[in-house]
């Protein structure tokens, strides 16, 4: 077996001021999870279900895992023939690192996938931040 790595896909991607970056939430499960999120925090479920399937769509921090599940579930321009293997393999790997509520072992492999698609598809910014939660400080 490849030896793997141990990562938190918990972890906040940050703008140049430690900011979170922002994504947008818009599949109909994200908008249920977040609904379920403030229906805990005391709020009126289907009241929240209405407005944010209205808003198509709401603010949500950045994480290592929706940066990396991104790249995982997307195809890049140059992969428009890649195989069905190949996309189911992502699709798990992807969904590994979905469910995953802490750290998470993924094998050697799968990182040099992740900095590939990341680095391909994202700006210095997240490639800088994704590497270096993925590898540890990149060198300048």
């Amino acid at each position: 077996m490849a030896k793997g790595i141990t990562v938190d896909f918990r972890q906040q991607v940050c703008d140049l001021f430690g900011e979170p970056v922002i994504n947008i939430g818009r599949t109909r499960a994200a908008i249920e999870q977040r609904a379920d999120e403030l229906f805990q925090e005391g709020m009126d479920r289907n009241a929240l279900l209405d407005q944010l399937s209205a808003n198509k769509g709401f603010r949500v921090p950045a994480t290592l895992c929706s940066i990396c599940v991104d790249a995982l579930m997307g195809l890049g321009p140059d992969e428009k023939n890649l195989g069905g293997e190949e996309k189911a393999r992502r699709y798990a790997l992807g969904m590994k690192i979905h469910k995953a509520d802490g750290p998470l072992e993924i094998k050697a492999e799968h990182v040099v996938l992740i900095k590939k698609l990341i680095g391909a598809a994202h700006a210095p910014l997240i490639v800088g931040q994704v590497f270096e939660m993925l590898d540890g400080p990149v060198e300048e």
